[in-house]
């Protein structure tokens, strides 16, 4: 049985589905950057963070501020949001075996409580 998707759900997974792009996401939670700002923060190399950058665009989480050249987040809480519930579901599904899960949940609830009321 196939079970329709709008355009937007396989972008959105598709767009947070690599380790890299999480951590280009999980950057611009802590504030708007530029391209050059996310490689420093990172780690990766610019070619990589424009490719990450350019995927969260078309999954429509990220887009260019007034400013020129930086990027933000769309919608930080929602994106938070969706990456706690993300990491709750690999905890539950993995049992034990997720303890890497919990960094990543300290760092999207310590950056901002109240963007997850």
């Amino acid at each position: 049985m196939n079970v329709y998707m709008p355009i937007r759900t396989p972008q959105l997974l598709a767009g947070l589905g690599s380790d890299d792009a999480l951590n280009v996401a999980l950057a611009l939670l802590e504030r708007p950057r530029t391209i050059g700002e996310l490689t420093k923060a990172t780690g990766l190399s610019q070619v990589t963070v424009t490719r990450k950058v350019a995927a969260l665009r078309a999954a429509s989480l990220v887009e260019h501020s007034k400013r020129k050249g930086i990027i933000v987040l769309r919608d930080p809480s929602a994106v938070r949001k969706l990456l706690l519930v993300a990491s709750e579901m690999v905890r539950a599904l993995a049992g034990t075996d997720a303890r890497d899960e919990d960094d990543l949940r300290r760092r999207l609830q310590g950056d901002s409580q109240d963007d997850c009321d």
